[in-house]
């Protein structure tokens, strides 16, 4: 329900850490790691057949779908950067608020993927041991939301841009060797 991510428009969300007072911030300058409410849902659906030992036939479909439902306020008391508080309280009065990112994915994750693929393998023969596959890959649409014009000076204010990926398909047709010395394969 809850986890700790990265969100734009909160970028200048600064905590204090309790064990030691030092500020918390990620890896990433001065982004701050905010803590965000989401929700998900999906399932994943399988299907294999094996008409013959060494034929695989497999059908799988997968809906993934999060949303971030909320996300914590600004901690102004504890932003002991001056620059930092300044950018956060321009963007506060320009009508920035933590509700920019409600509703939306906070990854770009297709909602939608589907996977199939025939795999066959020789037993016997000159062909012993060698395998051939192809299969292929659906990814739904995609949909990122990002934040810009944040550069740390005191008159920031982030502007956002939501990104939109075309579904799209991807075959593969592969080939292996099972080889085996001894025990081991």
């Amino acid at each position: 329900k809850t986890l700790p991510v990265a969100v734009g428009n909160a970028i200048q969300n600064q905590t204090i850490n309790f064990r030691n007072g030092q500020t918390i911030t990620s890896g990433f300058g001065n982004n701050a790691q905010v803590n965000t409410s989401q929700v998900s849902s999906g399932y994943e659906m399988k299907l294999d057949y094996l008409p013959m030992r060494n034929l695989r036939i497999h059908l799988g479909f997968t809906k993934a779908d999060v949303r971030i439902t909320g996300i914590e306020p600004f901690v102004t008391p504890n932003n002991p950067n001056p620059v930092i508080l300044a950018a956060q309280q321009a963007y506060v009065a320009a009508g920035g608020n933590d509700n920019a990112y409600i509703g939306t994915n906070p990854t770009p994750v297709s909602k939608y993927t589907g996977i199939g693929y025939m795999r066959y393998e020789f037993n016997s023969g000159l062909l012993h041991g060698l395998w051939a596959m192809v299969d292929a890959h659906y990814y739904g649409p995609q949909k990122a939301l990002s934040v810009g014009g944040l550069s740390g000076l005191p008159t920031d204010i982030p502007n956002y841009t939501q990104t939109y990926f075309a579904p799209h398909y991807l075959t593969n047709l592969r080939f292996g060797y099972n080889w085996k010395a001894g025990r081991y394969a």
